[in-house]
């Protein structure tokens, strides 16, 4: 098995004379135990962390295989898992302490619904607006890796 890395874009690939064999099916069935096992993690981290992790888990799809082979030859199936959520990569590495500021307008519209009482009797109810806000950096969930294991797993035992 060969992992093509890209921009958190992780590939099986393996050379195969049928895409549509037994080999061809035991690479797509280790792609799901990938994209399984990298929800998994993603969705535990984030009940550990208490993160909103579910966007990310729902965009972890199996792309569409390509095979550049020849019937009768041997060529090499790729199967492309493709962690297609913005913060994805966030979420997989971690961050440390930072400011984020607004890109696209002059303030940021930021739901508290914790807020000190504090803020809540000078600002009124979520939401709030601010010219920038300092959040905590993320905890590295390392959940695209989480998958690649899973899936080594079920590859090793087939």
């Amino acid at each position: 098995m060969k992992i093509d890395p890209g921009e958190l874009g992780e590939a099986i690939a393996r050379d195969v004379e049928d895409p549509d064999g037994e080999l061809g099916s035991i690479l797509r069935e280790a792609a799901d135990v990938w994209r399984d096992d990298s929800r998994q993690r993603v969705r535990e981290g984030g009940r550990t962390y208490d993160y909103n992790t579910e966007p990310v888990a729902q965009e972890i799809q199996i792309g569409d295989d390509q095979w550049n082979g020849l019937q009768g030859f041997c060529g090499e199936l790729t199967i492309p898992l493709v962690f297609g959520h913005e913060a994805s990569s966030y979420f997989e590495h971690g961050t440390e302490d930072h400011v984020v500021e607004p890109t696209q307008a002059t303030v940021l519209k930021v739901p508290w619904p914790d807020a000190p009482p504090g803020v809540v009797e000078e600002r009124g109810d979520s939401p709030y607006f601010f010219g920038e806000v300092e959040v905590s950096g993320l905890n590295a969930l390392r959940f695209v890796e989480a998958g690649r294991l899973g899936a080594e797993r079920y590859l090793e035992r087939q």
